[in-house]
């Protein structure tokens, strides 16, 4: 798990696949708040510092989609981890 895999190229250049875990924006922002009970600008703020979710999603090899309950996350890790003993 490295937080800032998408900022610093050097990390891409040592993995061989990247996994991106995206999540809707209104889902950032109301998990944000809830664990850290942050404000909006707060939320806002720590966005901004951050690589795009688009560009993200472009270096990424796989994405999972963390919208959904853990039954639909535990089925996406499954899917990629089959994916990946192949």
């Amino acid at each position: 798990v490295v937080p800032l895999l998408f900022k610093s190229p050097r990390y891409l250049q040592i993995t061989s696949c990247n996994i991106f875990v995206d999540c809707d924006y209104e889902a950032i922002v109301s998990r944000l708040k809830a664990r850290n009970n942050f404000t909006q600008s707060q939320v806002d703020n720590i966005l901004a510092t951050q690589v795009s979710r688009e560009k993200q999603m472009l270096l990424a090899d796989d994405i999972i989609y963390n919208n959904g309950g853990i039954d639909n996350l535990e089925q996406q890790v499954n899917l990629l981890h089959e994916k990946y003993l192949q």
